[in-house]
Parts: C-alpha cells; sequence; structure tokens
C-alpha cells in the first residue's frame, strides 16, 4: 500500500469513526425523547386512573349501609389513593350526588 493509500484509509477510517460517533449521539438523543415521551404518556394514564379509583371510593363512601363488598371495595380502592385522594373522592362525590335537602323535595309534593 502507497503512503497516499495509507493516508486515505486512515483519513476514511477517522472520518468513519467521527461519523459513528455523531450517529450514536443521535441515535441516543432520540432514543431519550421518545422514552420521555413514553413516561410522559404513562404518568398521564396514571393521573386518569387515579382520579378514577378517588371517584369510585367518595362513590362507595356514601353508601349506607352494612354490606361487606362495599366496605371491601372501599379497602382495595385505599390501597390506591392516599389521604388527600380520599379526600378528593369524597369531595367529588358529595358535589355530584349530594342528597338534596328535604325541604326542597318536601314541597315537590302533591
Amino acid at each position: 500500500m502507497t503512503d497516499i493509500s495509507k493516508e486515505a484509509a486512515k483519513h476514511e477510517a477517522q472520518m468513519l469513526r467521527q461519523y459513528s460517533s455523531q450517529n450514536i449521539r443521535y441515535s441516543g438523543a432520540i432514543m431519550i425523547e421518545a422514552q420521555a415521551a413514553r413516561i410522559a404518556e404513562l404518568e398521564a394514564k396514571a393521573a386518569t386512573v387515579r382520579e378514577k379509583a378517588e371517584r369510585a371510593y367518595g362513590l362507595l363512601w356514601m353508601v349506607l349501609g352494612d354490606d361487606t363488598k362495599v366496605h371491601d371495595a372501599r379497602h382495595i380502592l385505599l390501597d390506591q389513593i392516599d389521604r388527600d385522594g380520599q379526600q378528593r373522592g369524597i369531595t367529588y362525590a358529595k358535589t355530584q350526588y349530594e342528597t338534596p335537602d328535604i325541604m326542597s323535595v318536601l314541597h315537590k309534593l302533591p
């Protein structure tokens, strides 16, 4: 191999290494962005599930009676939500389904 060929091969090898290094960084950045987007998507889904569990807990909290299935369901949900979530669920249920004032019902009777 001549000196010119050796220099050309060296230069080509150096260019390939540099290109590979840049390509790896670029590919890594794309993978990180994709992972960040996936994490954000999963966090949004988790927040939705948590909100639904809180609401379900609040609705079950409003059920009167001694039905053990209702009691057990509330405890299952309590394993998934914290104290603040418990309060948000109860507040939601009261806001959406609060028992009307007895006087507002009585005036509608014939």
